[in-house]
């Protein structure tokens, strides 16, 4: 007999940043302190960042193109089974069979290409493309000038994301890279 799953976790609606934390984010962004308004929009986004990564890992993930090209390949062997002259059916079914047969795995074989075609979407990754642009949204409203710099901005944003355990604190240069993405990104409406 399965074992039950135990309840959700509750979120928070705001990821308290620590006070170390917050001191070093406003040192980024030219200020003494971290204004108000500044920490209550990156607690919000995090927390908002850490429920949508939360179910991201509760989803069921058999809806991955991985997946669904396992399942294509299984379809398309089966019916490559059954539409064969020596499948065992009788003329009449294999007539009737063959096109039919045929069409769908022609259909198959396009959509793997397609599929194969897509670049790979990596889920857990999904909510840095949410977070990123925000990040960068909330950095350039409350950096004094002259702090307003590409080099603060990461910092900014690999300190906010350390601070919450969304990054590790080992850095390489892809990494970077990749924040960059994921800052440069378009605005889009957290969901969570």
């Amino acid at each position: 007999m399965p074992r039950p799953k135990p309840p959700p976790a509750v979120l928070s609606d705001r990821f308290p940043l620590p006070a170390r934390t917050a001191r070093s984010l406003a040192v980024l962004i030219g200020r003494e302190e971290l204004p108000a308004r500044c920490a209550t929009e990156l607690e919000e986004l995090l927390a908002v960042h850490l429920r949508a990564a939360h179910a991201e890992r509760q989803r069921d993930g058999r809806n991955t193109a991985g997946n669904a090209e396992a399942a294509i390949v299984r379809a398309t062997s089966a019916v490559r089974q059954l539409a064969r002259v020596d499948a065992g059916i009788d003329a009449d079914t294999y007539r009737i069979l063959k096109p039919r047969a045929d069409a769908f795995l022609a259909a198959a074989r396009a959509r793997l290409a397609e599929l194969r075609g897509l670049p790979r979407i990596y889920p857990s990754q999904e909510p840095l493309r949410v977070t990123g642009p925000l990040l960068r949204r909330i950095f350039e409203r409350h950096a004094h000038e002259g702090f307003n710099t590409r080099g603060n901005l990461r910092r900014f944003a690999f300190m906010a994301l350390r601070a919450a355990d969304i990054v590790t604190s080992s850095v390489d240069a892809a990494q970077l890279d990749r924040l960059d993405e994921y800052l440069d990104g378009e605005l889009q409406l957290p969901v969570g």
